[in-house]
């Protein structure tokens, strides 16, 4: 049985208090459950907090949950992921 590890995806500039926005992606109909996915970002101007959206990738359903104005990512990833064994990988830009 292929067990998948949820993925945390961290992007940001190096740079000192940056606020986030979190967006979760989930296989699992309606958002519910651990999503595969916890994707953060530097928040942008345009952050919108959506509960729940579908989107169609090839013949998949997955399920799309956003969250803005995250401070700690690290508190944050915890909190969706509970006792679950996650990777984070980190990725940055000098700009």
């Amino acid at each position: 049985m292929l067990r998948v590890i949820p993925l945390l995806l961290v992007a940001f500039r190096s740079v000192h208090a940056v606020t986030m926005e979190a967006v979760k992606i989930f296989s699992g109909a309606n958002c519910a459950g651990t999503p595969d996915v916890l994707a953060m970002y530097n928040v942008s101007a345009s952050c919108a907090v959506d509960a729940c959206s579908d989107i169609n990738f090839g013949n998949d359903t997955y399920y799309i949950s956003r969250a803005c104005n995250i401070s700690d990512r690290f508190a944050h990833t915890e909190q969706v992921f509970g006792d679950f064994t996650y990777v984070i990988m980190e990725t940055y830009d000098n700009k």
